[in-house]
């Protein structure tokens, strides 16, 4: 009896860990609550459109994410100035769009996201192979340099 006892009780000390292992792990990964994060994608293209080049920022304050900014690039300033135009009216001022010789720049509504977490959202990327991890910045943004003499 008392070596099923000691079996059994190991057995729950086994299973509690292993519960609380992926949580555990998922915490590594996670900036901490109050803390900033950054993560970017990018993915080569040849698309009929001609964009060559797409990059995804996401930015996390707080632990919340905030922002998600697309930058594309085209071939043709022509192709550029069209993208410009299908976005300006898809997005509207919410979309900040800003057009620099081939590369268009807007921001995206982060509803269908707002509940990811920086964690979940590297996860998909890295799983997602369309999508390139670029840059994983995640923990408290510095603060910037004192000027005082």
């Amino acid at each position: 009896m008392r070596l099923w006892y000691y079996n059994m009780k190991k057995l729950a000390k086994a299973m509690l860990l292993l519960t609380l292992l992926p949580g555990l792990l998922a915490a590594c990964t996670e900036p901490e609550p109050g803390k900033d994060a950054v993560l970017v994608v990018e993915q080569y293209l040849n698309q009929e459109n001609g964009m060559t080049y797409v990059t995804s920022t996401m930015t996390w304050e707080q632990g919340k994410l905030v922002s998600m900014r697309f930058s594309q690039t085209f071939d043709t300033q022509d192709h550029a100035a069209t993208a410009y135009l299908i976005r300006e009216k898809e997005l509207g001022e919410f979309g900040q769009l800003s057009l620099e010789d081939t590369v268009l720049s807007y921001n995206v509504n982060i509803e269908p996201w707002e509940g990811k977490t920086y964690a979940q959202m590297l996860e998909a990327m890295q799983k997602n192979d369309d999508w390139q991890v670029v840059e994983e910045l995640s923990g408290e943004v510095e603060p910037a340099a004192s000027t005082d003499i």
